[in-house]
């Protein structure tokens, strides 16, 4: 059975609903973040708590609250003159086929309010024993023992973003989406893993020791590691399945302008190297680092200024230090 949290008072669709809180709920378990459910005459309102607030109907009542001792006191005033109040934000709203829509209406006064049961969340956000195998269980809300459920497949048909302040496990919720991705095969992943986080197991925040294990260890089969730095990797206790090496080649002059701040390059600079990609075409950093010495015949040759070229040389020449660039 549903548990009944009060009834709907006041609000609107932009500024949500106020709700009034039945005396007989425990306060202290009604917290914020909690879904609940409005049951209106056609619609069901699927809606968040936002906020708590305690009401009185007379200001003088706080001049002379009751003692503790005087429960018969307390539980008359609770029923008529002290009572508490929470703002919900309506989310989503279902018909009677519980088919979900956005929020277009509202509810009448006086509607009940329940806490969302797990079917009511799992119309929603969906369920993970679905056949079709597009919903994955992310965890459940604090204070609820509610599952919630992405939809992997509409997850993976526009840009998306994870954020929060530091400490909060963005890292921890990505791997978890990326393990969902993964075991139901609904899309390919490229992981540029910086810090080493996803790919091999990673220190958990704040436990000391303890190890979460990496999409390698999970998916073995599913995961391949790629590796600019090989023995850097089996220190960590990887073994990377493949070894990736660059060739001068490959960088191009927009490659390099993309890390004009980072490598401090005057836009003169960025010309001279638009003159010798004119002239060496994909041999162009090939050609300037193996100047060397005759930088000065090399900026003459191209009609470049030989102070240019030589800012480009020697902010360039650090490649050269990188064991994968051949």
């Amino acid at each position: 059975m549903k548990n009944k949290l009060g009834h709907i008072i006041s609000g609107s669709i932009t500024e949500g609903f106020v709700i009034r809180i039945d005396p007989q709920t425990d306060l202290e378990s009604i917290k914020t973040g909690k879904f609940v459910s409005i049951v209106g005459n056609h619609y069901k309102f699927f809606s968040l708590i936002t906020d708590l607030k305690l009401e009185v109907t007379s200001p003088d009542i706080l001049l002379f609250p009751p003692h503790k001792k005087e429960k018969l006191l307390s539980s008359i005033l609770k029923q008529k003159d002290i009572y508490a109040t929470a703002n919900l934000k309506p989310m989503l709203m279902l018909d009677k086929e519980d088919k979900p829509s956005p929020v277009k209406t509202i509810p009448p006064h006086f509607s009940d309010v329940y806490e969302a049961s797990n079917k009511d969340v799992a119309l929603i956000f969906g369920n993970e024993d679905d056949p079709s195998k597009k919903y994955f269980n992310i965890g459940t809300p604090l204070d609820m023992n509610t599952p919630v459920c992405l939809n992997l497949e509409k997850l993976t048909e526009r840009s998306n973003g994870i954020f929060g302040k530091t400490g909060t496990g963005k890292t921890f919720l990505t791997r978890l989406v990326l393990a969902g991705l993964i075991k139901n095969e609904k899309a390919v992943n490229l992981i540029f893993d910086m810090h080493s986080e996803y790919g091999l197991q990673a220190r958990q925040e704040g436990k000391g020791q303890s190890f979460v294990k990496g999409l390698k260890t999970l998916f073995p089969d599913k995961v391949a590691i790629f590796s600019l730095d090989p023995e850097s990797t089996r220190r960590r206790g990887g073994n990377p399945d493949f070894e990736i090496i660059l060739d001068y080649q490959s960088i191009n002059v927009e490659d390099i302008l993309s890390l004009q701040n980072e490598l401090n390059l005057h836009s003169t600079a960025l010309e001279a190297a638009y003159l010798i990609a004119t002239k060496y075409k994909r041999n162009w950093l090939q050609a300037l680092l193996s100047a060397g010495e005759s930088l000065k015949d090399f900026a003459q040759e191209l009609g470049a200024h030989p102070e240019s070229i030589a800012a480009l040389y020697r902010k360039l020449k650090r490649i050269e230090r990188f064991p994968f660039f051949r």
